[in-house]
């Protein structure tokens, strides 16, 4: 049976964690396509418009979309917490950037259907999850995949109050992954980044309180980015690193295994083989 065909429960897939840990390459493990919000601005390469949509696009969409309630389009920047659900897009501000999701097809078909990869700001979902509309992303049908690079877990740090391992862990690896793209290293964006993990921190636990077991959190988690590209950037270092990845994931799954959400992807052919992943060229 295809992932397109299979029945319910329906699955979906969310990885979460800090910046350099490895949310992007881990994506590779499963063959789902991706759910990703539309950035509302001009895109900077070719690979980056697919993932990009004009302002003026933007704002007709919402004209015609938001609720009569909503207000007007927000410019240049939207509140921190915007969060306007239309009748086939959501619209949702990323620490200001506005940012548009297409949730259901004009024949009112939802996009969540079948099994996706979401990637969404973690704030947003929680309020995506504590909605009730017609998105299709629900705490039943989300398996979380929270990356944790510190031995305690998030839930224990305290509110907004990541701890010095997890702290450490996040500029090390945005420095280490930029160094290693041999670009120049940007250290105020990595200390910005790092301010950052307060806000994310309590979300991830919020996430995981309203997830419940099916949000899985792998504490000491080492598949940082970075180590996809040691020790020389070749694929097959990718594919290595991709594959210890993967037993460590399945190791939490199948603590849960007995979840419907998790056994529905357990079951499926969404995770790929490890031969599949030995094949793969475009890792990172």
């Amino acid at each position: 049976m295809s992932i397109e065909t299979l029945q319910s429960p329906i699955f979906h897939i969310c990885i979460l964690g800090p910046s350099g840990i490895g949310k992007s390459p881990l994506a590779s493990l499963f063959r789902l396509s991706g759910l990703d919000p539309l950035r509302v601005r001009e895109p900077r390469d070719a690979k980056d418009l697919a993932l990009c949509i004009a302002e003026p696009d933007a704002i007709q969409v919402y004209n015609a979309e938001k609720p009569i309630e909503a207000g007007p389009w927000p410019t240049p920047k939207a509140p921190e917490r915007w969060f306007v659900v239309g009748q086939h897009w959501l619209f949702i501000s990323v620490r200001g950037d506005r940012q548009c999701l297409r949730f259901q097809e004009d024949d009112g078909k939802s996009v969540l259907r079948s099994p996706k990869r979401v990637e969404i700001f973690a704030p947003r979902l929680i309020d995506i999850l504590k909605s009730e509309t017609s998105i299709g992303l629900r705490p039943d049908n989300v398996v979380v995949l929270l990356l944790n690079p510190s031995a305690n877990k998030y839930g224990d740090m305290g509110a907004g109050r990541p701890d010095e391992d997890l702290k450490q862990a996040t500029f090390y690896a945005i420095t280490k992954r930029t160094e290693l793209q041999r670009k120049p290293v940007d250290v105020p964006d990595a200390q910005k980044r790092v301010r950052r993990l307060s806000d994310e921190l309590d979300a991830w636990v919020e996430i995981g309180k309203l997830v419940g077991p099916s949000c899985i959190e792998y504490r000491s988690w080492q598949h940082f980015e970075f180590r996809y590209h040691q020790p020389n950037s070749s694929p097959t270092n990718a594919n290595r690193e991709l594959l210890a990845a993967r037993d460590t994931i399945l190791a939490g799954l199948n603590k849960v295994g007995h979840i419907p959400a998790v056994q529905a992807l357990l079951s499926s052919s969404a995770i790929r083989s490890a031969t599949e992943i030995l094949e793969l060229t475009d890792i990172v």
